[in-house]
């Protein structure tokens, strides 16, 4: 049952509810309950969410697709992240810190040939585990609580700022695309899902990725195994 079909069934329904008697009145509350349901996945399967493994590193990434947006999500293992850091200037306990935020490699691109461009905000996108629904931690927060600390340098705030992915940005038709790094500040191994929240033009998108989970140390094992 597609949605323009689930809204035509509500329309008649809702004419025989008002029309109807007390013996068929149950029959036609089961049957809007049913279109109700049709049209609710319908809106949820309207975005394509793939989830690909790669085999020599046991890393898995998630790939959105919806209206010429392309959003990749691919987790990173701490250590890389924990060695990355280090060696642009930060402390080992704020490299550490980093390292197990949950951080992920976030590509986005508009695969559109002409049209709208799409406009990303991740201040608005939402993380949801067992037990509890909230924003990501942007790269202002990290930078904000370092801005006082002296064993974190200019250049080392720099070299963070330039490697996450920017908190918003415009992506014109015909290819435009970026990357970076996305800070969901969870430990390693929570599994959660994510609102994607986007505008394509004018008109205002959003759909969940579940069933993510941050990397782990422990996992790169399990590949040469």
């Amino acid at each position: 049952m597609d949605s323009a079909y689930a809204s035509m069934t509500l329309l008649r329904l809702n004419q025989g509810l008002l029309e109807g008697n007390n013996q068929n009145m149950f029959s036609r509350f089961y049957l809007l309950f049913l279109a109700l349901a049709s049209i609710c996945i319908t809106a949820n399967l309207a975005a394509d969410t793939q989830k690909t493994l790669d085999k020599e590193t046991n890393l898995s990434a998630w790939i959105l697709q919806d209206s010429g947006l392309e959003l990749t999500l691919k987790q990173v293992f701490p250590e890389q992240i924990r060695a990355f850091y280090l060696a642009r200037g930060f402390p080992k306990t704020t490299a550490k810190k980093i390292a197990n935020s949950c951080m992920f490699q976030t590509i986005v691109k508009n695969s559109l040939q002409e049209g709208e461009p799409i406009h990303m905000d991740q201040a608005l996108w939402q993380v949801k585990t067992d037990t509890q629904t909230r924003g990501i931690k942007l790269k202002s927060t990290w930078d904000k609580a370092w801005k006082n600390d002296s064993q974190i340098k200019p250049a080392a705030r720099l070299a963070y700022r330039w490697a996450t992915f920017p908190t918003k940005q415009l992506f014109e038709a015909k290819g435009d695309y970026n990357w970076g790094m996305t800070c969901f500040d969870l430990q390693p191994g929570t599994k959660f899902a994510v609102k994607i929240v986007w505008k394509l033009g004018n008109l205002e998108k959003s759909t969940w990725i579940h069933d993510l989970s941050c990397a782990q140390d422990g996992d790169s094992k399990k590949a040469s195994d």
